[in-house]
């Protein structure tokens, strides 16, 4: 008998051990949730031009599908959303009601016990939208990319019901109507278009938008007009890059500092320039120019200069470089150190070190400058020059010549198909003579520029204004030297076969291939 009873107990306590260590039993009940996408400007998927000016207003498509998720704090900043079912609309309009089942007790929780949903707890709903390619229609981005959220907070769960606060959802993109054009004011219908957005300036691309576009597109929205959504959660501060192809040729917009706010519309008149290829060898390889020299600053980092024809020479952080103010340099020595974590700092002048050269065989802790990262450009792929690179561009291809550029001398050259815009002699003031051209701000130069003219300044730093040294990318084969490009105004003179030693401070023009 005691050993019956013994058993029995050791069951029992079997028994209970097995219900403490089973998950709580799950349970779904029905959520009705009141919701509304606001008004204009709160979130942008239908086009109304009745007015003076478009407005895109927010409407619900009757079975549109909204995810329920209760966000877990898991620690450490990580924030682990669960999913616990989806509600349906059911009508159309700016608001609506969503309903349909979520679990409310037995919720799994990864690395931790399972929980029950009690009032007080907030859930998150996202209108998740579909993933079709972008086509530049205003339609598809209505039909496909609707994303939005907002958050309720349960007040009770009573039998099979729970009730919540209303919810206000909010957009979690922006979308623009671009309208494209070349430099001169004309609409271009590209074939397709690729948007960078950059956050911050020196990040790397946080965001790339791939929209092919026909016909079809421009039949609907007119010349040169395209619509897009571009992701952002909230808010979006950086610089944005558009690139376009229209029948082969290239075209670039590039905009620093700007900011967009999700749930927002944008109309923007882009103006792009076209992409004009310089031919750098026999075999016909070709290469687009950098928008300006390579600049650097302590606190600032790496940039394109701002204009083609800007240089600092002796003044300012070429002449006492530091890794702390804001004052650029764009004399440096040969190559680009400190780039294990992708940055680049600044090689100081005069410091003939490891860090610049060790030998014709071991060039080490030299790294291509088209690495570092650059806050004004979204393009990748820059890279130096060679010198074969130089010697084909002013020995055997485009044409060139001596100029001035709002006032500041230096070598123009032509890209491949050139027409001059102007009546600066034609292109045969280009055919590497003598002929020194003047261009001021304000039309000449911003013509000559849209053709696909590139100014090299001359910005040396004994004779600013008078000689012009750019780098290579060549060695020539000691442990000391490379080879750079040389041109004086002064003299009418240009060398592309001579070489300085590594530690001197020269100016870097990037491209990259075409």
């Amino acid at each position: 008998m005691k050993k019956i009873f013994a058993i029995l107990m050791f069951a029992a306590l079997l028994a209970a051990c097995t219900r403490e260590e089973k998950p709580q039993t799950e349970k779904f009940c029905t959520l009705t949730v009141e919701a509304s996408k606001g008004g204009p400007m709160t979130r942008a998927l239908i086009l109304d031009d009745s007015g003076a000016k478009n407005v895109l207003n927010a409407e619900w498509k009757i079975g549109e599908e909204v995810t329920v998720y209760l966000l877990v704090d898991m620690g450490g900043g990580v924030i682990n959303p669960i999913s616990i079912g989806v509600l349906e609309a059911k009508s159309d309009g700016p608001s609506t009601t969503l309903g349909g089942t979520i679990q409310t007790a037995g919720i799994d929780i990864p690395g931790s016990s399972p929980r029950d949903l009690a009032p007080g707890d907030e859930l998150t709903l996202k209108l998740e939208g579909g993933s079709a390619p972008q086509d530049g229609t205003l339609k598809t981005l209505a039909d496909n990319f609707d994303k939005a959220e907002a958050t309720i907070t349960i007040s009770s769960i009573s039998g099979s019901t729970v009730t919540t606060s209303a919810a206000d959802f909010v957009n979690e993109s922006a979308i623009f109507r671009f309208s494209l054009k070349d430099k001169a004011g004309n609409a271009i219908n590209p074939e397709s278009v690729v948007i960078n957005t950059t956050t911050s300036g020196v990040s790397p691309v946080s965001s790339n938008t791939d929209i092919s576009v026909d016909a079809s597109t421009y039949a609907a929205n007119g010349d040169g007009v395209i619509f897009a959504s571009l992701p952002f959660t909230t808010s979006f501060s950086g610089s944005i890059l558009i690139s376009a192809e229209v029948g082969g040729d290239q075209y670039e917009y590039y905009k620093t500092e700007v900011s967009f706010a999700a749930g927002k519309y944008y109309e923007i008149n882009v103006k792009m320039a076209k992409l004009w290829p310089f031919t750098i060898n026999a075999e016909g390889d070709k290469v687009l120019f950098s928008p300006g020299n390579l600049q650097w600053s302590g606190n600032n980092g790496w940039r394109f200069a701002l204009h083609q024809y800007d240089y600092i020479g002796k003044g300012a952080n070429n002449s006492s470089p530091s890794t702390s103010n804001n004052n650029y340099m764009d004399l440096f020595c040969w190559g680009a150190t400190g780039l294990s974590s992708g940055e680049g700092t600044a090689p100081i002048p005069n410091s003939p070190t490891k860090e610049y050269y060790t030998s014709s065989d071991d060039l080490s802790g030299i790294y291509e400058w088209g690495n570092v990262k650059i806050t004004n450009t979204g393009n990748t792929g820059w890279r130096t020059p060679s010198r074969s690179d130089w010697t084909y561009l002013f020995n055997s291809a485009s044409k060139y010549g001596f100029a001035t550029v709002a006032g500041n001398p230096g070598m123009i050259l032509l890209p491949d198909g050139f027409v001059d815009p102007n009546t600066n002699g034609g292109s045969s003031a280009f055919s590497g003579g003598n002929i020194m051209s003047t261009y001021t701000l304000g039309g000449d130069w911003e013509a000559m520029e849209a053709a696909g003219a590139v100014f090299l300044p001359c910005c040396d730093y004994d004779y600013p204004g008078e000689d012009a040294s750019y780098w290579s990318s060549t060695s020539n084969g000691t442990n000391s030297n490379s080879y750079f490009l040389y041109f004086s105004t002064f003299s009418m003179g240009i060398e592309y076969s001579s070489f300085q030693n590594r530690a001197n401070r020269l100016a870097v023009r990037l491209v990259r291939d075409y």
